[in-house]
């Protein structure tokens, strides 16, 4: 069996990405469904490629908050 650590993963679970970039899930779930931020669909579940949250970060750039 081969186990990784959270530093070799290149998928993130909705819930791991929240916390890197320091938002709610639920707010990582809406920009994920609006296509904000690019992931996957597993079932119920998202995946994040971890460049894309890598992306965000080095983006700078918040999403605009609904008015």
């Amino acid at each position: 069996m081969v186990h990784t650590t959270d530093m070799e993963k290149e998928f993130l679970s909705a819930d791991e990405a929240a916390e890197m970039l320091h938002m709610h899930p639920r707010t990582v779930r809406r920009l994920l469904a609006s296509g904000e931020l690019p992931g996957t669909r597993l079932g119920r579940q998202w995946r994040i490629s971890l460049a894309a949250v890598r992306k965000l970060i080095e983006g700078g750039q918040k999403p605009a908050a609904k008015v």
